[in-house]
């Protein structure tokens, strides 16, 4: 468009954009929730506001850098496109610096690079720590000046680290900073026209799934046969149980007695998509993100399910929320055990404080710059979920269930659900130092105590 037609163009769209947003706005809660958020000219001060006094907000941007139109009579430019990253800090004061972190090419290398060296379990995890940090936090961190507490909005790649377990040359960053996310900085402010708050707690954990199985040597319990490759097989073989979820459970209803606990049989998918609000869900079990992978020994991860392991049929389900999900009860019959992210996003969590998946790869999905992550955890905000923790890579059982058991321990003695799961984290990082064990989990959304 002509330089004198674009701003036109763009008025007329945000205005027809204004329209259509008021008139849906009218029949959905969560809409008009969104609506009521203050318009750009004041959004950035009241974001500020909502900051502690020791915090700030680190937004990162994907873009796409286009050279300039040249002048009339200047030759013309060669069209060279370059992706790259920026990071904008905002301060309690409502200060806004911004940082060119250049082209996004090599960090989102070094974000992949340092997400798989930790979800492996590499000993040599450290170096593509430091190169991380170097790429994206020191060229920010003498702009934060004694903030401590961090509020990530990511972007690209980015969406796929923990922060807290970055090197600076000499200790992880989880020493000085307590890390929390969001998928954008207006999630600080408060919900205009809250629901009324729910107040129970449920958890879903150790689902039957109907599995043949034979305890190892070292007790731990296989499976009989391997997942197959086609819907019709997978009725006939064996899910992995998962002892320590159990006892994550009774971990968790000795702290809150009052919980409800859907344990075994009673773990059905039909329990978890009728369920009344719940003012905190935590579901312990096995979480699938669609690719072929090795599946470790004793990890909550499924590796393949079904007829969605097949190349062929991943192509034919393009909506990540179709590709990632939860693994309930009557696993033997599939469409009855698998819980997809779409079906979730029919959950009613508008009052829901937390959402806790303790299970693998649940922080993972597409990623679309600009976007998110389009999987598990987007689908439990949109369904209104406060705060949702979700892991980045294949869990351990057993430190899981140490990991979680101290979360909730913080969580009742009043501390911010995202201080709650720092102190949690340090806990296991004691007994268990490489960050696979301790940094799996990442917070998303509301960092307030529980109400």
């Amino acid at each position: 468009l002509e330089p004198t037609e674009l701003p036109r163009r763009l008025q007329e769209l945000v205005a027809r954009a204004d329209a259509l947003e008021t008139q849906l706005a009218r029949h959905s809660a969560p809409l008009r929730a969104l609506s009521a958020l203050p318009g750009p000219a004041r959004i950035v001060e009241q974001v500020a506001a909502a900051l502690p006094a020791d915090g700030a907000l680190i937004e990162f941007v994907a873009y796409e850098d286009r050279p300039v139109r040249p002048t009339p009579g200047t030759a013309p430019l060669q069209p060279r496109r370059q992706s790259r990253y920026l990071a904008f800090v905002l301060l309690p004061d409502a200060r806004i610096r911004a940082v060119d972190l250049g082209p996004a090419r090599a960090l989102d290398q070094a974000a992949t690079a340092f997400h798989d060296a930790l979800a492996s379990g590499d000993t040599e995890w450290r170096r593509s720590a430091r190169a991380l940090y170097a790429l994206a936090f020191q060229p920010l961190r003498h702009l934060l000046g004694p903030a401590r507490r961090l509020f990530v909005s990511p972007d690209g790649a980015l969406h796929l680290v923990p922060f807290d377990a970055l090197e600076d040359g000499r200790a992880s960053l989880i020493d000085t900073f307590c890390f929390s996310y969001l998928t954008s900085g207006r999630e600080l402010l408060p919900r205009p026209q809250a629901p009324a708050l729910a107040r129970s707690v449920v958890v879903f954990a150790d689902p039957d799934f109907g599995a043949r199985t034979s305890p190892s040597a070292g007790g731990t319990v296989r499976p009989t046969a391997p997942l197959t490759t086609t819907r019709a097989e997978l009725s006939e073989r064996a899910w992995l149980p998962l002892p320590g979820t159990r006892r994550e459970a009774e971990a968790i209803h000795q702290l809150i007695p009052q919980a409800q606990l859907l344990l075994g049989a009673e773990a059905t998918k039909q329990r978890l998509l009728e369920l009344p609000v719940p003012g905190v869900l935590h579901v312990a079990t096995h979480g699938f993100f669609l690719k072929d992978s090795p599946t470790p020994e004793g990890s909550r991860a499924l590796g393949h399910f079904g007829v969605l392991s097949d190349p062929a049929s991943a192509q034919r389900l393009p909506d990540p929320l179709l590709r990632s999900g939860l693994v309930l009860s009557g696993a033997a019959t599939p469409d009855s055990a698998l819980v997809t992210a779409l079906e979730l996003t029919g959950l009613d969590l508008w009052g829901t404080e937390l959402v806790v998946l303790s299970a693998c790869e649940t922080g993972l999905g597409d990623i679309t710059r600009g976007e998110g992550v389009h999987g598990l955890r987007r689908a439990l905000v949109s369904s209104g979920a406060e705060t949702v923790v979700s892991s980045l890579w294949k869990v351990n059982d057993d430190t899981t269930r140490e990991l979680m058991q101290g979360y909730y321990h913080h969580l009742l003695r009043g501390a911010s659900r995202v201080s709650a799961l720092h102190e949690a984290m340090r806990q296991v990082r004691r007994a268990h130092p490489h960050p696979y064990d301790w940094a799996p989990f990442l917070s998303l959304g509301r960092d307030a105590p529980l109400r």
